[in-house]
């Protein structure tokens, strides 16, 4: 018998569904109780080796049945569900008799396939085959027997994985894909060197043939299987390097101080000089030597020592008190709200656009996947919003329905030597091709991952140069002068994440 190429094989497994299914009937009971159950056997597809495989046969419509084969796997290549429909059946003298003639099998890449089933029902045993329409060609069949009770397990996960190694920062495991992670400045050439040990945790009864104590090298991907109890379901794994740039804030700030004779509080909390990071701390100083007056004294972000946790950054909301501008005597305006921020980059003030002091970007040879941030955020008691920040940022207004949220993003952007990208800019710019973004309320201790995304149908290029901007915000309405005064966001580590 002639039978069916392996590549069309492959391409109906990705897609296997028949068209035509029919809607489900009140009238189900008249298939027979003796047909409908699970049936464990052998599948034998063209061009591969027979495999165990449990069908479902249940009542889809009036005298039609659903073969259904869940967790189908091929060879290294997981299906899923598959599912044959509306199968017309009908009793004989020796059990039952079905058939699905000229049905419609829809295959990769929006292709079909014309195919016509047959099979029977006899003495618990299901049979069935399926064939190209005119018969000539056998895609494969299946023979097994009624089981009255299935106590095999179907699960076949990775529970837990984890690597003691003191040149690797941990392990992830993200659906079939697991990622070891090594700090940021590893070469690849250092990372394929090392040869570690991962421990695992399986699902019970499951099996996998990566053995037991045995050493990986992550100079290629590793791949792996876990077997189910019931040596049909198969998950196929993935173990892959990733490397990560960990920043935390254990090094002291320095409270800065260039008046001791000042009549307004003339200091403020500055990062150590070779930190990637910056704050907007110089913007509330600026405004309080501009207005004598306390806005908050030693300004915003500052650090903190937290019990039961490392030093952290704590970015606060502020009521800046608002100043309209007096060109007779020569007062400038200032915003009623100031929000905190901490992000990588540099801070040059300007009037024209304060927006544009914020200068974002730090060198980032790669292509990141994710952050991930362990923070705690607390909302101000009363927020209040700007309906002028352009032209009248020192009046607010108190919203009863408006509350506060923190704001962190992070964007990849084309950039040559010091060229930065500005904050002002930063929804708008067509060098920005990879963005992360999280919004929220008010949240205790957590450590959140969120996802790079393109933007604009952008794409990465290895060849060009690229610049990360990393923005936290106390409050998301503060690049609109908004906000609510006391609102905390609290930082204990940042990662960027990247394979």
């Amino acid at each position: 018998m002639n039978r069916i190429p392996n590549l069309i094989v492959s391409c109906l497994l990705i897609c296997f569904c028949l068209i035509g299914c029919s809607e489900k009937n009140p009238e189900l009971n008249i298939v027979p109780t003796a047909v409908k159950g699970l049936y464990k056997g052998s599948l034998s597809l063209s061009g591969s080796t027979p495999m165990l495989q449990k069908v479902r046969v249940i009542a889809s419509g009036e005298q039609r049945i659903s073969l259904e084969m869940r967790n189908f796997s091929l060879n290294d290549l997981r299906v899923g569900d598959l599912k044959l429909t509306n199968a017309l059946i009908q009793e004989t003298e020796s059990g039952y008799h079905f058939v699905a003639n000229d049905e419609t099998i829809r295959l990769h890449e929006n292709k079909t396939m014309e195919v016509s089933v047959t099979g029977t029902v006899r003495d618990g045993i299901l049979s069935f085959q399926v064939h190209t329409p005119d018969q000539k060609q056998l895609i494969g069949e299946f023979s097994g027997e009624l089981l009255t009770e299935d106590h095999d397990s179907e699960a076949a996960d990775v529970l837990s994985f984890s690597v003691d190694h003191s040149q690797i920062l941990g392990a992830e495991i993200n659906g079939t894909t697991i990622e070891v992670f090594f700090s940021d400045e590893m070469s690849d050439d250092a990372i394929s060197a090392i040869r570690f040990t991962p421990t695992l945790r399986i699902s019970d009864k499951a099996t996998t043939n990566l053995e037991e104590g045995a050493e990986v090298s992550l100079s290629e991907p590793v791949k792996f299987t876990v077997l189910a109890d019931d040596q049909i379901n198969k998950m196929f794994y993935t173990i892959v390097p990733a490397r990560k740039r960990r920043y935390t804030f254990e090094e002291e700030w320095t409270l800065t101080q260039h008046d001791p004779n000042a009549t307004f509080p003339d200091q403020y909390y500055k990062l150590p000089a070779n930190s990637v990071w910056e704050t907007s701390n110089a913007a509330v100083y600026l405004m309080n030597k501009s207005m004598n007056d306390t806005i908050y004294y030693t300004g915003a972000p500052y650090q903190k020592n937290l019990p039961n946790l490392k030093q952290c950054a704590l970015i606060q909301t502020v009521n800046s008190n608002g100043q309209s501008s007096d060109s007779a005597k020569n007062i400038l305006s200032y915003p009623a709200i100031t929000m905190g921020m901490l992000f990588t980059g540099k801070f040059t003030p300007t009037r024209d656009t304060p927006l544009n002091s914020v200068q974002l970007g730090i060198p980032f040879p790669a292509q990141p996947k994710k952050m991930r941030v362990t923070f705690r955020y607390v909302e101000g008691d009363s927020c209040y919003t700007c309906s002028k920040p352009d032209k009248e940022w020192e009046t607010v207004k108190y919203s009863k329905t408006t509350v506060d949220n923190y704001r962190m993003v992070a964007v990849l952007f084309e950039a040559e030597g010091d060229e930065m990208l500005s904050f002002a800019q930063l929804k708008k710019s067509e060098n920005v091709i990879l963005k992360a973004e999280q919004t929220g309320g008010e949240v205790y201790w957590k450590t959140t991952t969120f996802s790079f995304k393109p933007v604009g149908g952008r794409v990465y290029d290895p060849t060009k140069n690229y610049k990360l901007g990393i923005v936290f915000q106390s409050s998301n309405l503060g690049e609109t002068y908004g906000g609510a005064p006391g609102s905390s966001l609290l930082l204990e580590s940042v990662e960027v994440i990247r394979r």
